[in-house]
């Protein structure tokens, strides 16, 4: 289910940011256009420039938020089956009857 998710995620990330690639492209031309033609290129490559931020820090964090909750959960269910508690208190036991032998 979740490497479904996964894979539906990843295919709307890779649309979306095709899509702002276009648009802030476009946008970023047709300014520049109705002004000067260097200021088209210039404007066109700001453009994209904001879209890779744009795409990066949307689709960045979104997925990295993901990706560390995963982390998260994994952790909790590896923790989940482990006994600290118990294995310090044998440690503790153990090291005060090595005390406890030292001292006599």
């Amino acid at each position: 289910m979740v490497e479904q998710f996964a894979k539906s995620f990843e295919k709307m990330c890779d649309f979306c940011a095709t899509l702002n690639f276009i648009v802030f492209g476009i946008v970023g031309g047709v300014i520049g256009y109705r002004s000067n033609m260097v200021l088209a290129v210039v404007l066109f490559l700001v453009g994209i420039f904001i879209a890779y931020l744009v795409n990066v820090l949307c689709f960045g964090l979104i997925s990295q938020i993901i990706e560390i909750r995963k982390g998260i959960q994994n952790l909790d269910y590896m923790f989940s089956d482990t006994k600290f508690d118990s294995d310090i208190a044998e440690i503790k036991n153990s090291v005060s009857k090595i005390e406890n032998n030292q001292t006599k």
